[in-house]
């Protein structure tokens, strides 16, 4: 097994600083806190089989990120891999990525906003 499929459950946590921050469900932190610069992460996602997160602002965006180990720490960072940013639907000042997920195959990223109530697929 990879090092991420032997890993106890990830409990993910994203803040309203705009941080992304993953801990075990022993409280080890696991994944060091990372911005996407948007001040604000509204929702986020695990990969099904790979060691894979993504994330929504409150920018629009879709952010993609892999989770890589420091077998030197144990502790674990994050790289951010793309950026998928959803069509500007309205001036909203709420407005952004509320609720995101991989398929059960990880092969596609679903992503919503509130103001169109349109549901994105992206491969």
């Amino acid at each position: 097994k990879q090092w991420y499929q032997r890993r106890v459950r990830w409990v993910l946590v994203s803040t309203h600083l705009g941080l992304l921050k993953g801990w075990d469900l022993r409280g080890g932190e696991l994944i060091k806190g990372e911005s996407d610069g948007s001040g604000c992460i509204y929702t986020c996602d695990s990969h099904p089989t790979k060691p894979y997160i993504i994330s929504g602002n409150n920018s629009d965006q879709v952010i993609e990120w892999e989770i890589c180990p420091n077998h030197s720490t144990g502790a674990a960072s994050l790289r951010q891999l793309r950026t998928i940013t959803l069509p500007r639907i309205s001036g909203w000042y709420y407005g952004g990525v509320w609720s995101l997920c991989y398929d059960h195959a990880g092969e596609v990223i679903f992503a919503t906003e509130p103001q169109s109530q349109a549901i994105y697929a992206y491969a």
